[in-house]
């Protein structure tokens, strides 16, 4: 059981601790209102993500699916993202922006295209996690955490000097190429990891999905939906209210502040994929209360240490046009 939960916190921690270690390097070859737009691309990837999954991945991790629903899942991904990249491909040569400063081009389509994969390896996690791979999904989120993040970080630098400086969108393009390949070589891992066959993709173009497993993707389709409007809205109103800039500076402060609710979030997942598709009973429910208390004292502690951390000494950490971020952390 601790063995499992670790792997299942693990990969949740994992991308995050690497990204806040890292990100004052990243810091320094991004300007605040690159930062922004990428801010907001990534606001709007995971939004996009909601609708491409519909709750399936919620469902895949409650029914333990065989592969034959999988690929139904599978193709309303691939139905959806069709649908929706022609509305944007149509739409973005009509218009050059569209709102709160987002420039249709490179940048938003290679963000597009890393949102299918996206997507798509969700669903193949959720599997894993119905057939309680915990190992498997955590070596894929080891290699993504590190790939990414340190790719990025060569891309955009090697970006910065041969285009001169740290004032180009190619920074932002960088930034999501990197992401793309890192999401597409996780897909072919968890891929080989499932046996997943691409044969039935077509046999299951049109097929319906079971009536109980639909009416719960429904369900967690609504949810994600508040959950994502809850929790990334304010970016969306600082951009509008105010600008790119103060927008860059915000989000480094929010991505900081919430580093400790990380942990929150990791063993809830650790929780649904151990507990959720067994039956009740009290020795259980004791466990994981005890586990979720302990979580809950562990992040309080994570996020205090940070927050105290970033103000005290962030200045020697983070470049000096992010020092505003660091007044924000505890707002």
């Amino acid at each position: 059981m601790f063995k499992t939960s670790f792997f299942y916190t693990a990969e949740k921690l994992l991308p995050r601790t690497m990204s806040i270690v890292l990100l004052p390097i990243l810091l320094r070859l991004i300007k605040p209102e690159l930062w922004a737009e990428i801010t907001l691309l990534l606001a709007i990837q995971f939004f996009i993500s909601i609708f491409l999954t519909q709750g399936d991945e919620n469902s895949i991790l409650k029914f333990t699916v065989d592969e034959e629903l999988m690929s139904r899942s599978f193709t309303t991904v691939l139905k959806s993202g069709i649908i929706i990249f022609c509305i944007l491909e149509i739409v973005g040569q009509i218009v050059n922006y569209f709102p709160f400063s987002i420039e249709y081009g490179l940048p938003f389509r290679f963000m597009f295209f890393a949102t299918v994969l996206l997507s798509v390896n969700k669903l193949f996690v959720a599997k894993l996690k119905s057939l309680e791979k915990a190992s498997k999904i955590f070596k894929s989120s080891l290699f993504e955490s590190i790939f990414i993040n340190i790719g990025q970080i060569i891309l955009i630098a090697t970006t910065v000097q041969i285009e001169g400086g740290f004032n180009t969108r190619v920074i932002v393009t960088a930034y999501f190429i990197i992401q793309f390949l890192g999401y597409f070589l996780k897909f072919l891992y968890l891929r080989k990891v499932l046996n997943f066959s691409f044969k039935n993709l077509i046999k299951n173009l049109f097929s319906k999905k079971p009536k109980d497993f639909l009416i719960f993707s429904n369900l967690s389709f609504a949810m994600l939906l508040t959950s994502y409007f809850l929790n990334w809205q304010d970016r969306f109103f600082v951009e509008f209210l105010f600008d790119l800039r103060e927008l860059g500076i915000y989000s480094v402060a929010l991505k900081i502040a919430s580093f400790g609710a990380v942990f929150i979030y990791a063993i809830t997942t650790s929780a649904y994929a151990k507990y959720w598709p067994r039956g009740e009973n009290t020795k259980l429910k004791k466990s994981v209360v005890k586990v979720t208390n302990e979580l809950l004292i562990i992040s309080s502690t994570v996020f205090i240490s940070v927050g105290l951390i970033s103000t005290s000494n962030g200045k020697y950490i983070i470049p000096e046009s992010y020092w505003e971020s660091l007044s924000l952390i505890f707002l």
